[in-house]
């Protein structure tokens, strides 16, 4: 799972709140202010979070993030005529 994801689903997982993306990212991952910019940066670009006007890494999802399903690529799926090659 990719570190936006990670992100994306914890912020799922409290859709009416703010939290704070440099607390989160810390404790997760240590500290790294260019991860912290990058992930904000990723993520504002998607329209997939807003952010708090008092506090530039107070972040909280967006109706459009809450339904996103994620960074993953996604898997394809495999024929059956690929089992024999």
């Amino acid at each position: 799972m990719s570190m936006l994801d990670e992100v994306l689903r914890f912020l799922k997982k409290n859709p009416d709140s703010f939290i704070l993306l440099d607390v989160f990212c810390e404790n997760r991952w240590g500290y790294n202010p260019t991860l912290l910019e990058e992930l904000k940066g990723e993520l504002l670009a998607q329209d997939l979070i807003e952010v708090s006007a008092t506090n530039a890494f107070c972040i909280k999802i967006t109706e459009k993030g809450y339904y996103f399903p994620g960074f993953a690529p996604k898997k394809k799926k495999e024929s059956w005529i690929s089992r024999f090659f």
